[in-house]
């Protein structure tokens, strides 16, 4: 009779300075994939990566156990981006998977190309930006790229001042991808401006997209594009 025993390894995570606690898992043997970050982190900092063994992995990556292994968080100084969707404001931590109340779907930032990809998104949270209690949907303030995949939509709502689904605040505006976005301004209680997309700059929409565009009614300047860039309203 051969009888073979099967040796397991635990693997156990070191918040290494951030708080809150992760299981160890027990039992592993060979191929283990590293999961998403559970600690919270130190003050002003964000998740960078895991390390195991002096090794940055991120978390999906798979290491190889064959003995009692300890992955540790590895932190970064947070860095915020002059960006909000759906009222939360885009930083470093959370470029990758931006969620909120006011988000479902996929959404993602990378600050190197200053690109926004909207995947069969729904944004209904808004970012209000001025003392006259003016909203957007996604406010930026500098030139941003979306790209869109699948049917995405935007929707304004009314705070008491102007609505918009979409705010530049100094930039140009590029849609590209191969999506589409329907993007709507409320219907206003007071006159003030209902945009469905505003910039700036200039606003471009490549032609492998489809944009449809939406303002409210009730408002002192109504209409679905606006630039200060061009005529293009």
């Amino acid at each position: 009779i051969l009888i073979v025993y099967t040796v397991g390894y635990e693997v156990s995570f070191d918040a290494n300075g951030g708080t809150g606690t992760m299981a160890d898992v027990t039992d592993i043997s060979g191929e283990y994939t590293l999961p998403a970050n559970g600690f919270t982190a130190p003050s002003n900092k964000a998740f960078k990566a895991w390390s195991v063994g002096g090794e940055e992995k991120q978390p999906g990556d798979k290491i190889t156990v064959s003995a009692n292994t300890t992955v540790t968080a590895v932190w970064q100084d947070l860095v915020t981006y002059n960006l909000w969707v759906g009222g939360v404001q885009v930083t470093n931590a959370n470029a990758s998977n931006i969620t909120g109340e006011g988000i479902t779907g996929a959404v993602s930032y990378d600050s190197t190309t200053k690109t926004l990809t909207l995947n069969n998104a729904t944004i209904t949270g808004v970012h209000e930006f001025s003392i006259f209690d003016d909203v957007s949907g996604i406010y930026g303030k500098e030139t941003l790229k979306i790209n869109l995949i699948g049917n995405n939509t935007i929707t304004g709502s009314d705070n008491g001042g102007s609505s918009y689904g979409i705010y530049i605040d100094d930039g140009n505006l590029t849609f590209t991808g191969t999506g589409s976005l329907t993007v709507s301004a409320a219907d206003l209680s007071e006159h003030n401006w209902s945009v469905a997309v505003f910039a700036e700059g200039t606003i471009t929409v490549e032609e492998s997209c489809t944009i449809t565009a939406y303002c409210g009614a009730n408002a002192w300047i109504a209409c679905a594009f606006k630039s200060y860039a061009g005529s293009n309203e």
